[in-house]
């Protein structure tokens, strides 16, 4: 089993039996936010076999055990809204995860970049953030991939991405 398996086995007594022909596919979403707005969303979702998703659209976190992945929803981009409007943060660009082990206030923080490392966008949550700088630290690359946006008033307000040990992003 991967790395990120021992997600599933906390949250359920059995773990999950591996996804096969794991899928991404594009897809659309909205709803009516806070205040009225509309929020609408557009990416790509992993689907299993079936053609059935396997994390649904809402949730924001999860665990692609065919890909040894995990689906996190970036923190802190909103200290950082100009640069989430950049091209380079459009689904399914490349990133880069960059450890700060000595980050003042979790030294198992993980910055969120740009491809080049030019533009943090965020971080791994922190739920998340001890799993991916573990991996890192015993020489287990991750590699990150923007997969979902969300966009309020035709603005970009929230990232989601995959963090897997290597994408190969689709033409």
């Amino acid at each position: 089993m991967g790395l990120f398996a021992n997600l599933t086995r906390k949250r359920t007594a059995t773990p999950a039996p591996p996804i096969r022909n794991v899928t991404l596919v594009e897809d659309t979403w909205s709803f009516v936010g806070e205040g009225g707005k509309e929020v609408e969303g557009r990416g790509y979702l992993f689907t299993d076999g079936d053609g059935d998703p396997i994390l649904n659209r809402e949730e924001e976190s999860g665990y692609v055990a065919g890909l040894d992945a995990i689906v996190v929803k970036v923190a802190g981009v909103s200290y950082r809204s100009d640069a989430l409007q950049l091209p380079v943060f459009d689904p399914l660009r490349p990133l880069r995860l960059i450890p700060e082990p000595t980050n003042p206030h979790d030294p198992n923080a993980v910055g969120v970049w740009d491809e080049t490392g030019r533009v943090q966008l965020g971080y791994v949550p922190k739920e998340f953030a001890p799993l991916v700088a573990q991996a890192m630290r015993t020489g287990l690359p991750r590699q990150a991939m923007s997969l979902w946006e969300w966009r309020k008033e035709g603005q970009r307000c929230g990232l989601r991405i995959v963090i897997a040990p290597g994408l190969v992003r689709p033409s």
